[in-house]
C-alpha cells in the first residue's frame, strides 16, 4: 500500500491516493502491530506527501482519506515523531487552506487529526501553531459552524487540545477569532446537542486559562451567558456538560468584568451561583471550584456597558441573561458520570442523585429581586414519608368505618369504646 501510494501519488488522478489512504486508515485503526508495520514502511512520510498534492477541487475525497489516515497514525504516540518529521502538521494546514472553507467534511477530519497529534505531545502543539494551522482551522470553523453540531464539537475539541498549556496558541487562536466562533457555535447548537455544549465549554475553559486577553474576548462575546445557558439546558442530566461548564465559569471569573457579568445572571429564576450549587451534577471538585469564585446575585446592580435594545439572549455581554432550565419531567435517579481513564475520578458522584421536578430552593435562601420569596418546588417524584410500624387509625375513623360496613361480632364493646374515645 505504501509503495503504491508513493508511486502513484504524483499522478493527476487522485483516486489511487484516496483508496490507498482509506485502506491505511482501516488497517491501522487501533491496531498497534499494523501501525508499527506502517511506520516501518514509511507511511508517516508518504501520507503527508500525498496529502500535500491534493490542491485541486478533484482532490477533496483524497484529502478526506489522507486526513483520516493521519489521525489513525497519530493515535499511537510512538509514531508522532515520525509524523512531525514527515511534515504532517504542514500537510494539515495546507489542506485546511485549500478545502477547509468549502468542505465541512475536510474541516471535521482535519480537526480530528489535530486532536490526535496534539494529545500528550507539546512539540506537535508548538509546530502546528508555528506553521499557521490555527488560523486555517478557525476559518473553516466559521464557514461551517451553522451547518452541523458535529463540526462544532470536533473543532472545539481540537481547539481545547491546541491551547492546552500553550500560551502562544492561545494568543494565535484568540487573534484569529476562535473565542467569538465558539460562543456562536454553542448558541446555535447547544440547545439540541449536549456533546456540542460539552466540547464548547471545554474549549472556553482552556482558551481563557491564565490568559487575560482571551478572558476579555470571551466575556465581550457573551461566553458567560452561553455557559450559563448550557448548564440550564443540560447541567442536570449530563455530568460532562456540568463539569466543563463549571470549569469554564471558574476560569472566566478570574477577570473582574466577567465576574460582574456573572453576578447579573439568573437561571430559571435562581441566581447562577445558587443554581449551580443545587442543580448541576457532575464532578464535585469542579463544582466546588466554581462556587468558590462565583459572585452572589446583584439585583439592579450597576452595569458598566450600555444597555442593548435587542434580545438579551443574543447580547449576553451587554445585558443580564435570564435562562430557563429545561425540566423534562423528573431528572434521572442516578446522575451519569463522564468516563475517565482508570474509572471514575475521585469525588465523582456515582450514587443516587436527588431527583428534582422543578427549581429546588432550600429554606433560608435569599428572596428574589421583586422582594417576594419564590415558591418552593413540588416534588411529585419523591415517595411520601412512611413509618416503620403499622398504620394506626384513630377511634373516630374506626367507628365510622364500623357503621358503614356493618358491626363486628363484638359490636357493643366496640361502640362503647368508640363513644368513650369520642367523649375524651
Amino acid at each position: 500500500l505504501v509503495r503504491a501510494l508513493e508511486v502513484h501519488s504524483e499522478s493527476s488522478e487522485p483516486a489511487c491516493c484516496d483508496a490507498a489512504c482509506l485502506a491505511i486508515a482501516n488497517l491501522g485503526h487501533r491496531h498497534r502491530d499494523n501501525l508499527k508495520r506502517l511506520r516501518d514502511a514509511r507511511a508517516c512520510e508518504q501520507v503527508p506527501r500525498a496529502l500535500r498534492r491534493q490542491q485541486d477541487a478533484d482532490g477533496v475525497g483524497a484529502a478526506e482519506s489522507g486526513l483520516s489516515a493521519l489521525g489513525v497514525l497519530a493515535w499511537l504516540d510512538d509514531l508522532k515523531p515520525d509524523l512531525r518529521e514527515g511534515c504532517a502538521c504542514e500537510a494539515i494546514k495546507d489542506v485546511l487552506e485549500w478545502h477547509g472553507t468549502s468542505s465541512a467534511s475536510v474541516t471535521e477530519r482535519a480537526a480530528w487529526a489535530l486532536q490526535q497529534l496534539c494529545f500528550r505531545d507539546p512539540q506537535c502543539q508548538a509546530r502546528l501553531g508555528r506553521v499557521g494551522a490555527c488560523p486555517a482551522l478557525v476559518r473553516g470553523f466559521e464557514a461551517h459552524l451553522a451547518d452541523n453540531p458535529v463540526t462544532v464539537a470536533l473543532v472545539c475539541d481540537a481547539v481545547a487540545k491546541l491551547v492546552f498549556d500553550n500560551p502562544d496558541n492561545q494568543t494565535t487562536l484568540g487573534d484569529a477569532g476562535v473565542c467569538e466562533a465558539v460562543v456562536r457555535g454553542i448558541r446555535v447548537h447547544g440547545a439540541t446537542s449536549a456533546v456540542c455544549s460539552d466540547r464548547a465549554c471545554l474549549a472556553i475553559a482552556n482558551s481563557c486559562y491564565s490568559h487575560t486577553p482571551n478572558m476579555n474576548r470571551l466575556g465581550q462575546a457573551g461566553a458567560c451567558g452561553a455557559v450559563a445557558k448550557a448548564i440550564a439546558e443540560h447541567g442536570q442530566v449530563n455530568a460532562g456538560v456540568a463539569e466543563w461548564a463549571c470549569t469554564a465559569l471558574f476560569n472566566l471569573s478570574h477577570f473582574p468584568p466577567n465576574k460582574r457579568r456573572l453576578a447579573l445572571i439568573k437561571v430559571d429564576g435562581l441566581p447562577l451561583k445558587h443554581y449551580v450549587r443545587h442543580s448541576a451534577c457532575g464532578h464535585l471538585r469542579r463544582k466546588d471550584n466554581a462556587l468558590s469564585v462565583l459572585p452572589d446575585y446583584e439585583p439592579g446592580g450597576a452595569w458598566p456597558f450600555p444597555p442593548s435594545t435587542s434580545c438579551p439572549r443574543q447580547t449576553e455581554a451587554e445585558t443580564p441573561l435570564f435562562c430557563r432550565a429545561r425540566h423534562r419531567g423528573a431528572a434521572p435517579s442516578v446522575a451519569p458520570v463522564k468516563a475517565h481513564r482508570g474509572g471514575a475520578p475521585p469525588g465523582a458522584r456515582t450514587g443516587a442523585a436527588i431527583a428534582t421536578c422543578g427549581s429546588a430552593r432550600e429554606p433560608g435562601t435569599p428572596r428574589s429581586a421583586e422582594g417576594s420569596a419564590p415558591p418552593r418546588a413540588s416534588r411529585p417524584c419523591d415517595p411520601p414519608p412512611r413509618s416503620d410500624g403499622p398504620i394506626v387509625r384513630c377511634a373516630r375513623v374506626q367507628a365510622a368505618s364500623a357503621s358503614l360496613v356493618g358491626a363486628p361480632p363484638n359490636a357493643p364493646a366496640a361502640a362503647a369504646a368508640a363513644a368513650a374515645a369520642a367523649a375524651a
